[in-house]
């Protein structure tokens, strides 16, 4: 689990390798929530002093900052899959142009929180950083856009197709010129 900040890692990250699966279980343990933290590490120490040669036992405070950490990357990882289903939920409902729409407002959101975090972190968003918002946004309104153009071409080509069938069908049960003329004009919105 690496992390911004000073750099140091963590005394649990600094186990031995052969310590990992130990390091599992009491993550595996503290994602199922069903038992007390203090519980956990009192297990996680046990399992430390079993290994040859055994390993110094990790503090509460060390065992807390830690766990504490992982609960908030987990929460995170929860509430991602949790957009996404839902997303994909959404766009199973939705008309094609409107997925783009969706997804160009999620892309918004999500440029706006890299930005806000670097500006809560202290610093200024670096031109990088903006230039690669900006172009995104850019490829993402010009995606838009053609996806918009594709569906009114659609629907233009389909009201065509419909009123020259319904003109067909109506000549051939013997309705005049004008009235086909009407029905179009009227019915379908199509001029001669």
């Amino acid at each position: 689990m690496s992390r911004k900040g000073r750099g140091r890692l963590s005394s649990i990250e600094m186990l031995p390798e052969r310590a990992q699966p130990a390091v599992q279980l009491a993550l595996e343990e503290l994602s199922a929530r069903d038992r007390e933290q203090q519980d956990i590490l009192t297990d996680f120490n046990a399992a430390l002093a079993k290994l040859d040669p055994p390993v110094e036992p990790i503090s509460k405070s060390a065992f807390n900052r830690y766990s504490m950490r992982f609960a908030v990357q987990a929460r995170k990882l929860t509430e991602s899959r949790e957009m996404a289903a839902a997303m994909a939920e959404k766009m199973d409902e939705m008309p094609p142009g409107d997925i783009g729409l969706m997804l160009g407002e999620t892309v918004k959101g999500l440029i706006n929180d890299v930005i806000m975090d670097e500006m809560l972190s202290g610093k200024s968003p670096s031109i990088l950083v903006l230039k690669a918002a900006s172009e995104s946004l850019a490829k993402l309104e010009t995606g838009r856009l053609a996806n918009a153009r594709t569906a009114q071409i659609k629907v233009r080509d389909f009201i065509v197709k419909a009123s020259d069938a319904a003109a067909d069908a109506a000549v051939a049960k013997g309705l005049t010129d004008d009235t086909v003329q009407s029905i179009r004009s009227e019915v379908l919105g199509v001029s001669a």
